[in-house]
């Protein structure tokens, strides 16, 4: 599930973003791992969609995924974490809320101790 969360990050900037996460619960305490303190969070569609049951899939096209690919390799080849390279390669993507949201949601799995195939397995 997509939850919308309004907040504040360690920084001090104002966060109007998604996360996403099995349950509630869980999408706070990733709130919590990534130091962002959230004014508000619900379900995306909650209203419209209460009690179905949706999985979300990441559609991304071959242009996206060889570009993607590009970038990552390149990273990682200079010796950076994957870790580190996604979250460079994100601020590439920002202006791409379907992408940011994958690379995102990548991160955290990883950030939670997941290796790279599980992670991209969750997605």
């Amino acid at each position: 599930m997509i939850y919308k969360y309004k907040g504040i990050d360690s920084s001090g900037k104002k966060v109007n973003a998604k996360v996403e996460a099995s349950s509630l619960q869980e999408a706070k305490n990733k709130l919590k791992s990534l130091n962002i303190i959230y004014q508000s969070i619900q379900e995306e569609g909650e209203l419209f969609f209460q009690g179905l049951n949706f999985t979300r899939k990441y559609t991304i096209t071959p242009k996206e995924l060889a570009s993607l690919s590009r970038e990552l390799s390149m990273y990682i080849r200079s010796g950076i974490s994957i870790v580190s390279a996604l979250k460079i390669v994100q601020t590439h993507y920002e202006h791409n809320k379907k992408m940011k949201l994958f690379l995102t949601t990548l991160s955290t799995h990883l950030d939670e101790g997941k290796n790279f195939y599980t992670a991209l397995e969750l997605l």
